[in-house]
């Protein structure tokens, strides 16, 4: 699977061409995007599971939403059973995304809060105990606190590097997920400006979304997710394989 450098301005392109392909059918990606962030939190609220389940059911529902960009760029319809394709092709490595995706989150958890001394869970709680007031934190917690969010930040980022292109790549290419992962790290690496222009945008865009009561938000969250199609479209040069549409789910 090759890949390949862009442009810096590719970052832009991607989601001005993600755009385009929102624009084919606004309502129904808002009703995906509505149905995707209702069931997490939905699930996020039960007890012991909700800290583990919406981690491992993401890289499925995003699969979903990838094959419904392609179909959409076929002239197919897009479909509330996009978002629920993921379950129907791959799930297994899906999940597995989902999985080494929260190991590497309490990863860099633990390891932020070492980095801060401990020092961050007693700003937050002296946060709470004065009513949502900024904690009065002494200049050297502050210092901790700042190397802490420093150390969140570099972990972070390669672990999102990982990430970002390995459901598309398992699903369409039907990868094991750690060779997925490693992939779309490589491939994020490589396009480490495009990527930066991409950001500093997505998060423009999504500050003006929140402006009107975050109902901006039902547009720029959609274009968002579908920049992982346009930018994996831009990147990655070996055209799609055909994907089975009917294929029994796992967990038949």
């Amino acid at each position: 699977m090759e890949y390949r450098s862009v442009k810096a301005g590719q970052g832009w392109r991607w989601i001005a061409d993600a755009f385009t392909i929102f624009k084919k059918n606004p309502p129904i990606w808002m009703v995906l995007f509505v149905l995707y962030f209702v069931i997490l939190l939905g699930i996020t609220m039960i007890p012991l599971l909700g800290l583990v389940v919406p981690n491992l059911l993401q890289p499925i529902f995003i699969a979903g939403l990838m094959m419904g960009c392609r179909d959409l760029e076929k002239g197919q319809e897009l479909e509330v059973r996009h978002l629920f394709a993921g379950f129907m092709h791959n799930t297994g490595q899906l999940l597995t995304i989902g999985a080494l995706m929260l190991v590497g989150g309490v990863l860099v958890a633990g390891l932020t809060m070492l980095a801060g001394g401990g020092t961050m869970l007693g700003a937050v709680a002296l946060n709470g105990m004065m009513g949502g007031q900024p904690p009065d934190v002494p200049v050297g917690a502050m210092g901790s606190i700042t190397v802490a969010l420093l150390v969140a930040l570099m972990l972070l980022t390669p672990l999102l590097m990982a990430y970002w292109f390995a459901p598309v790549l398992v699903f369409f290419h039907d990868m094991p997920a750690p060779q997925a992962m490693l992939l779309s790290f490589k491939a994020c690496l490589a396009n480490l400006w495009p990527m930066t222009v991409f950001g500093a945008v997505a998060f423009v865009l999504m500050f003006i979304g929140m402006i009107p009561f975050g109902l901006g938000m039902l547009v720029v969250m959609p274009v968002i997710l579908i920049t992982i199609y346009t930018g994996y479209q831009d990147i990655f040069i070996q055209p799609l394989p055909a994907v089975p549409t009917e294929e029994p789910s796992p967990f038949a």
